[in-house]
């Protein structure tokens, strides 16, 4: 049996990820079919990933001063509202490119704050020996939506009754309904008892940082993959475009990776022994060698195998960094 708090938390989530991929989907291949153009996508994804790179480095201070659920309820509101917003103006004939880029900074913004905020209230509404097994609920749903969700926005693009505007409209919805789930969780707020600042707060995370050379290795190791990543994501819309001219392929691609992800994190869990830096170079490597064959894409099969493997070696550099880096905070406890 689940709790009230479980099935809340699990629903609410659940769908309000679901809105954030088929949002994302769908907008990146209407930007794409409107323009053509990788740079106009590029724009506005740099425009964007601004501020939610400064509200990142402030997000787990702020989860943890101010009342969790009414984080959560906020900031799915603000998606829901935003992507509802993008619907009514949108147009199927031309592209408002400085709206999109406003609802896009306010979504941005808004899952930077959702995602930790999520993760730091499930401890203090679910029962301790509950945890574990929640947490292995929301990951198993994590990935069936990022098979699935593609394949659903591609379904609701190929429908000629739905335009991209009714897309973001049932988006919106999506997220106003996680939001009102939200606000039936039980959850005591107690003020924070912090004396510091929130400035306080960051420059000690960053002085921790400083006094191991590993972990900064590794940060800058990750950024960099996170900033070929969102080239990545720039590029397989045009080029599917460019190559297909069909939503279904861009759909298909994208839940190809994911499975690739889900197929490579369980083949790595029957590995045996330590993760070391030489695991994750190897990783990142083989990640960047599948997309040498990128130069058959012209065959469907080509690219969708090569953007499985891309998934599935990712996934792996993640798990491993993910692993190091728990590692290296508990020797240092």
């Amino acid at each position: 049996m689940f709790s009230r708090n479980e099935l809340l938390v699990f629903f609410g989530n659940s769908i309000s990820q679901l809105g954030n991929v088929i949002f994302t989907m769908a907008l990146n291949w209407w930007i794409v079919v409107m323009t053509g153009s990788a740079k106009i996508l590029g724009m506005i994804t740099a425009i964007s990933l601004i501020p939610s790179v400064l509200i990142n480095l402030f997000g787990g201070v702020i989860s943890d001063r101010f009342n969790k659920r009414n984080i959560l309820i906020l900031m799915d509101v603000i998606a829901g509202t935003m992507c509802i917003l993008l619907g009514f103006f949108a147009d199927d004939s031309s592209l408002n490119i400085p709206l999109v880029i406003a609802v896009n900074i306010a979504l941005s913004i808004s899952f930077s704050l959702f995602s930790p905020t999520m993760r730091a209230i499930i401890p203090e509404i679910i029962d301790e020996n509950r945890i574990k097994k929640i947490n292995s609920y929301l990951t198993t749903s994590s990935e069936i939506i990022k098979v699935s969700g593609p394949i659903v926005g591609a379904w609701l693009l190929s429908l000629d009754f739905i335009g991209i505007s009714m897309i973001f409209v049932i988006n919106g919805v999506s997220f106003l309904i996680s939001a009102l789930m939200e606000f039936f969780i039980k959850y005591s707020y107690a003020q924070s008892s912090k004396a510091k600042s929130y400035f306080e707060d960051f420059i000690d995370g960053f002085k921790y940082v400083k006094r191991d050379p590993l972990l900064i290795r590794l940060l800058i190791a990750v950024s960099l993959v996170n900033f070929f990543i969102a080239g990545y994501n720039i590029i397989l819309p045009v080029l599917v475009n460019s190559l297909y001219k069909d939503s279904t392929v861009y759909s298909l691609a994208l839940s190809s990776e994911a499975l690739g992800g889900i197929i490579g994190a369980f083949f790595l869990s029957f590995s045996k022994g330590k993760s070391q830096l030489v695991h994750i170079s190897r990783e990142l490597i083989l990640c960047g060698s599948v997309f040498l064959l990128l130069v058959f894409s012209n065959n469907l099969y080509v690219l969708y195998g090569v953007i499985f493997f891309f998934g599935f070696f990712l996934t792996r550099f993640n798990v491993l960094f993910s692993l190091i880096y728990k590692l290296i905070l508990i020797k240092r406890y």
